[in-house]
Parts: structure tokens; C-alpha cells; sequence
């Protein structure tokens, strides 16, 4: 099965999510661009768009997913494939999910996250 996620600048919020409709060893692969940037583009496909795209550090993706339940097994960075794709590094984090966890917003916040 294939899904899209779209993380906002809550990404703890989308990983308690999934976490919640995984089984306990439940397997979790995402990918991502890697960055720190915000990317906003007008066009896409030929099409007008208002989309901007918020690019993640690996290190901060792992992290958030251990703290959401998850156990990352492995990560990976790739180059684009030059004149195909957007230029920037994608990452592909696989993880599975140790436990059923319940968050609040709270526990994000007295832990500086938002």
C-alpha cells in the first residue's frame, strides 16, 4: 500500500497518527527532502499551485519518531536523479513501531516542540 503525508510544522502530531493505526511491530517508511528550507512554487505539472514545501533534517525526523513510539531501523540519503527531479537530497527513514503511546500536546510542549 502507498500513502502521502502531509506534515505541517507539527510533524509529532502526524507520527502520534500513525503510530496509532499501527499494530505494535508494525513496519513505517517515510521519505522526505532533506533540508531546512521552506520551498514555494506557482506551477506544477503546467498547473497553478500555491504549495510550499518544508524540507527536514534526517536527524530531526529520527528523533521525532523515537519519541513517537517508533524504532528506526534504518535511513538513507539519495542525490536526485539530475534533470529529472527537484535538486535536493531525499531521505527514506524505515521504522517500527514498539509501542501504543498517547500524546497531548502538553508532553510537546514542556519538551520545546511545536
Amino acid at each position: 500500500m502507498r500513502s502521502c503525508i502531509l506534515i505541517t510544522t507539527r510533524s509529532e502530531k502526524c507520527f502520534s497518527e500513525v503510530n496509532r493505526v499501527l499494530k505494535v511491530g508494525g513496519n513505517f517508511l517515510f521519505s522526505f527532502h532533506v533540508g531546512d528550507q521552506i520551498v514555494h512554487f506557482d506551477k506544477a505539472h503546467d498547473k497553478d499551485v500555491h504549495i510550499d514545501l518544508l524540507f527536514f533534517e534526517t536527524d530531526m525526523i529520527i528523533s521525532l519518531l523515537s519519541e513517537t513510539g517508533f524504532n528506526p531501523t534504518d535511513a538513507i540519503e539519495r542525490r536526485p536523479y539530475e534533470g529529472i527531479e527537484y535538486p535536493s537530497t531525499r531521505a527514506y527513514i524505515w521504522a517500527v513501531k514498539n509501542k501504543d503511546i498517547e500524546l497531548s500536546d502538553q508532553s510537546f510542549r514542556k519538551k520545546g516542540i511545536s
